[in-house]
């Protein structure tokens, strides 16, 4: 009982501090259903990782793709998030593929015609209220493949 109230009162501390806390639990479970969805169709998870961003925040993935496989890049924001992007780029930079939709479940797909070194960029491009000092949201991003 002792550890649950000082977890509740450090968490009251940061949320009257204005330090917003990004919810990384509904954006995994977002994702892991999504993942589960897809298995019907015959994909197959090859990762799971999730990160706290701000607006305009980013993360870079590497990923070696393999040619012959198909992949789908699935995304999840919480829901302090507007807008996520993935944006998939070869070894020289060049982007390949990027999501068009303004929303935070973005979906984007590729097939490689050779086995190579690429780049997952996952963009927190838009929150709800990124005036609020220090705000983060939670992404969860999933590698799947047929």
């Amino acid at each position: 009982m002792r550890t649950l109230t000082r977890a509740l009162t450090a968490l009251l501390a940061l949320s009257i501090a204005g330090v917003a806390i990004a919810d990384q639990d509904e954006a995994d479970t977002c994702v892991r259903s999504k993942v589960w969805e897809a298995y019907p169709e015959g994909w197959a998870v090859r990762t799971i990782t999730k990160a706290n961003l701000g607006e305009t925040e980013h993360r870079i993935y590497l990923l070696t793709l393999y040619a012959g496989n198909e992949y789908k890049f699935l995304g999840c924001g919480d829901t302090s998030l507007v807008d996520v992007d993935l944006v998939l780029y070869d070894a020289d930079g060049r982007m390949l593929v990027q999501d068009q939709t303004e929303d935070r479940q973005p979906v984007v797909e590729f097939r490689p015609s050779s086995t190579d070194t690429f780049y997952l960029a996952v963009h927190a491009a838009k929150l709800v209220d990124a005036s609020e000092t220090g705000k983060k949201a939670s992404v969860a991003t999933a590698v799947t493949y047929r």
